[in-house]
């Protein structure tokens, strides 16, 4: 599915844009290291409105879909949803950045050079966006355990609890060797 859109064919009140990407249409478009980050187990579902302000476009809209992400505490698969809202501005490559810097206001900006926006880096942009930075399958998740690496929310190990670090043993016995007041 091409993403590309010509600036000249936005009408002066707006266009509407509407798309549902497969998970493996998706997932092909994403660079080999995104790949082992993420996969989709719906479409994305992408909602733009896109206006022209002069040689700006104003994109607006959302951004839904359901991921298979790895739990960061237990390693399991677990899927969740997202659903981001989406505003961005597009503007035409500025000719001064091509001689030297960019200002810091036109940061925030995305741009775009000759006739084309491409939609696919702001699509990608948000998909990432709302990805946890931390996923967990659930918020009690009690993770793997540290000695043995059983995963504690489906069974308890009989590992050692010990508490603090190993290194600190030495001085945990001169703590308990000195008298009780």
């Amino acid at each position: 599915m091409d993403l590309k859109v010509r600036v000249t064919d936005i009408p002066v009140t707006g266009w509407d844009l509407s798309y549902d990407l497969t998970p493996e249409e998706t997932e092909a478009r994403l660079v080999n290291i995104e790949k082992d980050l993420i996969r989709f187990f719906t479409p994305v579902q992408v909602r733009l409105k896109l206006e022209r302000t002069g040689n700006r476009i104003l994109v607006r809209g959302s951004i839904s879909t359901g991921y298979l992400l790895t739990c960061s505490l237990c390693l399991e698969e677990f899927n969740i949803r997202m659903s981001e809202e989406v505003f961005s501005v597009f503007t035409p490559f500025p000719e001064e950045y091509i001689d030297g810097e960019i200002a810091a206001e036109d940061l925030n900006e995305e741009y775009y050079e000759g006739e084309e926006i491409d939609l696919w880096p702001l699509i990608r942009e948000y998909l990432f966006l709302g990805m946890p930075i931390k996923p967990a399958c659930r918020d009690n998740c009690k993770g793997l355990c540290p000695i043995c690496g059983q995963n504690l929310n489906k069974k308890r190990c009989d590992c050692s609890s010990q508490v603090g670090h190993p290194g600190f043993s030495k001085l945990k016995q001169l703590r308990d060797s000195l008298p009780k007041k």
